[in-house]
């Protein structure tokens, strides 16, 4: 017997054979008015937010936010219009001057203001960070208290491509002041209906 065989084998005899894990009941914290907490901490975390009906215009309403005559829009919200062909971009690299991206959200996260993304036919992950803008819109009813709750909707077995956002793309590792958009999209508008 080769030395490597007999270190492996007394190895063998001295691992114990594990226990049963404990059932482990998280009470993650919970809001009276998970609506008015997500859209504090929204905003703490650089992102701004617009309540609307789902009888409003959104395109009228992106225009009334947006106004400019030329901006490059990558709607991937069959709702929303935009001017940009997802079938026309082969590379990411072709988005460099994207102004706005609009995307629907799966659900928010009250206690961080952050919203998980997960879209079935997602062509250009980078049009989320190179944007100048984002826009993401949110339904009131998907509203989760804390990441608890958010980690146990996620079928991680099912997802290809998912990540959650929060507000703006922010740094601090300059002079330990914070940077609005130094990386990424300048601005994280959410529309909740």
């Amino acid at each position: 017997m080769s030395s490597k065989s007999t270190i492996l084998n007394n190895l063998r005899k001295k691992v114990s054979k594990g226990s049963v894990t404990p059932d482990i009941n998280i009470n993650g914290i919970r809001y009276d008015n998970i609506v008015d907490e997500f859209l504090d901490n929204l905003e703490l975390v650089g992102g701004k937010s617009l309540q609307i009906s789902t009888e409003q215009n959104i395109n009228k309403l992106i225009c009334e936010q947006f106004p400019s005559d030329n901006l490059s829009i990558l709607s991937y919200d069959k709702s929303v219009q935009g001017n940009i062909d997802l079938e026309k971009i082969s590379s990411g690299h072709e988005l460099e001057s994207l102004d706005l991206t609009i995307i629907k959200g799966d659900f928010g996260v009250a206690e961080n203001g952050a919203i998980w993304l997960n879209p079935p036919e997602f062509k250009h992950r980078a049009s989320l960070f190179i944007c100048q803008h984002l826009i993401i819109l949110l339904e009131k009813n998907t509203l989760l208290n804390n990441m608890h709750e958010a980690y146990e909707r996620i079928d991680f077995n099912a997802v290809e491509y998912g990540l959650f956002i929060s507000g703006p793309s922010k740094t601090a590792d300059i002079e330990q002041s914070l940077v609005i958009g130094a990386h990424g999209p300048r601005s994280c508008t959410v529309l909740l209906y």
